[in-house]
C-alpha cells in the first residue's frame, strides 16, 4: 500500500493515503508525511486518524518550508500529541508567522488539558494566565459550551456572546447562584 503513494495518478495516491490512515503505526504515518506537500488535505485527515502513532512523523512537519504545513502540523499535533512534544510546540509558538503561532498556542492548550498540565487557578496568578492565554485564538480554542459541569474561576478568559458577536472576556466575580460578572477585553466598562 505504501508503494501506491508514489503512483502518478492522484486518485490512487489519495485512496492509498486514506487506507493508510486506517493503519495505526509509525511506518504508515512516516509514509504519509513524506507525501504531505502533494496531498495535504488527505494527509492531514489520515494523520489525525492514525492518532498518537503519527506524533513523531508529524513533528517533522514543524520544520517544513511552507508555513501552511507548519500550521497544519500544529493543528494535527493539538489533536494527537502528548506532553512530550510541548517543547517543540513552544518553539513553533515563537515563530513570526501569525497562523503558526496561533495554532501552536491552541495545540499547547489542548495537550495541556488532556495531560492535566493546564495551569490551575489555584497555582497561577491572573497575569500568568493572561500571558499564557492571550488573544482570541486562545480563548476560543476549546470550542466547548459552558454548562453546569464547567469549572469557572475568577481571572478565567472565555468567549461571550453579546447579541450576535462573540467577544473575549475575563471573569471578575462568581456568584453562588451561578451568575458571573465579566469584563469584556478591550472595553472600559464591566
Amino acid at each position: 500500500m505504501i508503494s501506491a503513494l508514489q503512483d502518478s495518478d492522484f486518485v490512487v495516491r489519495r485512496e492509498a493515503i486514506k487506507a493508510l490512515g486506517k493503519v495505526p503505526d509509525k511506518e504508515s504515518a512516516e509514509a504519509i508525511v513524506s507525501l504531505y506537500g502533494k496531498s495535504a488535505h488527505d494527509a492531514k485527515a489520515a494523520l489525525i486518524a492514525i492518532g498518537p502513532f503519527a506524533e513523531d512523523a508529524t513533528l517533522s512537519l514543524l520544520q517544513d518550508a511552507h508555513w501552511v504545513h507548519r500550521g497544519e502540523a500544529c493543528e494535527i499535533l493539538g489533536k494527537i500529541g502528548s506532553a512530550k512534544i510541548l517543547d517543540a510546540l513552544r518553539k513553533a509558538e515563537k515563530e513570526t508567522n501569525g497562523l503558526v503561532k496561533h495554532r501552536a498556542r491552541d495545540a499547547i492548550a489542548a495537550i495541556e488539558r488532556r495531560s492535566g498540565e493546564a495551569p490551575s487557578p489555584e497555582t497561577s496568578s491572573p497575569s500568568e494566565m493572561d500571558k499564557r492565554y492571550r488573544g482570541p485564538g486562545a480563548v476560543g480554542a476549546t470550542g466547548r459550551t459552558i454548562n453546569s459541569d464547567t469549572q469557572l474561576f475568577v481571572g478565567q478568559i472565555l468567549l461571550v456572546l453579546d447579541s450576535r458577536q462573540w467577544y473575549p472576556a475575563d471573569i471578575l466575580e462568581l456568584f453562588p447562584d451561578g451568575r458571573v460578572r465579566i469584563h469584556f477585553r478591550g472595553w472600559s466598562s464591566t
